[in-house]
């Protein structure tokens, strides 16, 4: 488990590297996809649109995470203090609704044709996570577990204990997602099946988690409530295209 690379006397993380490459993957997803759908006319709009969306998640992510460990907002804890992925959901979610609606492109059309790149790029973070010795599990039989490096935080909570790769299982949750997303799921269920799926995993997948996520509301992890959340959004969006009040222009 490799934290940072060194090339020409310069450390790099490996999870900054991962996100970039989970940036990139999604976004040539998105190319073909505009391709796919001739989306011609608003491919500008629709990228600055997304462009500005990841920096927002990027920052709400590190903004919520603060807040979850009831951390003072100060700029090393922004920078050094970690991140949650469902903060950078929300932060880059709302922007990606407000640029959409103020660049008059059709919204639900455009979150159907853009919502697989989510779970793709989030793949390639959580192997960021894997390599980083972030978000580990909480301890596990040999066969599964993975035991971390001496100096992670991991090593420093659990010692040579293995523990679950809840990383590893979210990516796979992620890769998986994507592919029934983009391969096995109609057009207009995309959002639904996306918010339902993640949900539900990542639900699950609190309950192997064993590193710090905070306490902000009481009975379940933060995570597990925006879980829930989720799951009863995405039914609400499958039973409006079901009943006819969103339409994706198929």
């Amino acid at each position: 488990m490799y934290q940072s690379i060194h090339i020409c006397g310069e450390e790099l993380w490996l999870y900054n590297i991962l996100l970039g490459l989970g940036i990139l993957a999604a976004l040539l997803y998105l190319v073909k996809e505009i391709e796919t759908r001739r989306y011609f006319r608003h491919e500008a709009d629709l990228m600055t649109v997304l462009t500005v969306s990841v920096l927002a998640g990027i920052a709400g992510a590190h903004v919520a995470e603060q807040i979850v460990q009831q951390r003072p907002l100060t700029w090393e804890n922004l920078v050094y203090g970690g991140s949650t992925f469902l903060g950078g959901l929300l932060a880059g979610g709302t922007v990606s609704l407000l640029g959409i609606r103020i660049t008059r492109q059709r919204l639900f059309p455009v979150l159907c044709m853009s919502i697989p790149a989510v779970p793709l790029a989030h793949a390639f973070g959580r192997i960021g996570c894997f390599l980083g010795g972030c978000c580990y599990g909480a301890p596990a039989p040999k066969w599964i577990g993975v035991v971390y490096p001496p100096g992670s935080e991991a090593f420093a909570r659990f010692g040579p204990q293995p523990l679950y790769p809840t990383q590893l299982f979210e990516a796979a949750l992620n890769f998986l997602l994507f592919w029934i997303l983009f391969r096995r799921t109609p057009f207009r269920y995309r959002p639904s099946v996306y918010l339902v799926g993640y949900g539900a995993g990542r639900f699950l997948l609190e309950f192997l988690r064993a590193d710090s996520r905070g306490d902000l509301l009481p009975g379940l992890s933060f995570s597990q409530w925006i879980g829930l959340a989720m799951m009863l959004s995405g039914y609400a969006v499958w039973r409006n295209v079901r009943l006819g009040r969103l339409r994706a222009g198929e």
